[in-house]
């Protein structure tokens, strides 16, 4: 009867805690890692023409994956970049015939990753906003394990656009994202993951709804979300942030990752760029690039002399878009456009509605 005592008051005290852990980790899914259908449904809801929102981190890749897809054959423009280029919309860029593919903590691997599913898709456009960040030019140090999963599809651009003619493995996208879901198992015993599981789990059973909806009401919606166009609408906390903000967040800001010491831009990815820019151009198709700046406090702050790479990034493009009949919009210097902190949403994330300082139609 002690033995039968101690093995409830086991189960009790510690298993039965880890498998409510277990359990709300599975069902609440903060980062959607054991929901990966809810990418497919935001896609879908999308290209029917709403805005839609999701509970919990989205996968940006493998939504802006199933959008290329299953969007129109031809659209008239695209927006590919890091995630200084999801909120670029229709208004902004002048045409309805229009989605931002654009990807958080986008690098130069998913940039070519993005490109390499277009053309897998036969998708075709007649112009791309391209936003290559400085760091696009350091070879994607910043690469995420999201990043490595859709490697094939990067090496198939990379394949094209040097001639090589080698063949697209699909076997391979699916093999990392299985890897990277049992990666992802360890999350389920997580605390740290079961805070933000918790609450999402709590607004599913609270409200009867689902991980991915449409929004009727945008002014009574708090959450971030998806415009029909694909571009990023941020959530209320970040639009209520003020200059101040900006000015702490700048002082903190780590360049390392990005933009180190004396670092150069990469001869391979300059290479590549312009390879990439023929191909493009090759197929008639309009290229802007755009530069999207840094707050005023962070530009003040930035040692531009130790830290050549914004510079050298800055000047490269203009050089190459100067030579080859392509357009600049937008500059790191944010005196240039009159910005203050207060037109960001942190240091680096200009806001929304200042969009239209710059000409991208």
């Amino acid at each position: 009867m002690k033995q039968a005592l101690k093995w409830v008051k086991l189960f009790i005290l510690i298993l039965l805690p880890l498998i409510c852990v277990i359990l709300i980790n599975l069902f609440g899914d903060s980062a959607n890692f054991f929901h990966l259908n809810t990418s497919e449904k935001v896609a879908d809801s999308i290209l029917e023409g709403k805005t839609t929102y999701i509970l919990g981190a989205p996968n940006g890749r493998l939504i802006k994956k199933a959008l290329i897809e299953k969007m129109p054959d031809e659209v008239d423009t695209i927006v590919i970049g890091p995630s200084i280029s999801m909120c670029i919309n229709k208004e902004v860029a002048g045409t309805d015939s229009f989605y931002n593919l654009s990807v958080e903590s986008g690098n130069y691997y998913d940039i070519f990753a993005l490109f390499g599913l277009l053309e897998l898709n036969n998708k075709k456009y007649n112009r791309v906003i391209l936003c290559t960040d400085f760091d696009f030019f350091n070879k994607g140090k910043t690469a995420t394990s999201m990043t490595r999963v859709f490697s094939p599809y990067y090496n198939y651009m990379f394949s094209l656009i040097n001639h090589n003619n080698e063949p697209f493995a699909n076997n391979i996208f699916e093999k990392n994202l299985s890897k990277q879901t049992r990666e992802a198992l360890n999350q389920l015993v997580s605390i740290q993951y079961f805070q933000p599981s918790f609450k999402i789990a709590y607004q599913l059973i609270r409200d009867k709804g689902n991980r991915v909806g449409i929004i009727t009401d945008e002014n009574a919606f708090k959450h971030f979300y998806f415009e029909s166009d694909a571009s990023w609408v941020y959530e209320e906390s970040y639009i209520l942030r003020t200059a101040d903000f900006v000015i702490n967040d700048s002082k903190t800001y780590n360049w390392d990752p990005l933009c180190a010491p004396d670092e150069h831009l990469s001869e391979e990815v300059k290479s590549n760029f312009s390879l990439l820019m023929e191909y493009l151009q090759a197929k008639n198709i309009k290229i802007d690039i755009y530069i999207s700046p840094l707050a005023p406090s962070l530009y003040d702050l930035f040692d531009h002399s130790s830290r050549p790479l914004l510079r050298e990034a800055e000047s490269f493009v203009n050089d190459y878009a100067n030579k080859n009949n392509m357009r600049v919009i937008g500059s790191y210097s944010p005196y240039k456009y009159g910005l203050t902190d207060a037109d960001f949403y942190d240091s680096r994330h200009l806001r929304r509605e200042k969009l239209s300082v710059f000409d991208f139609r």
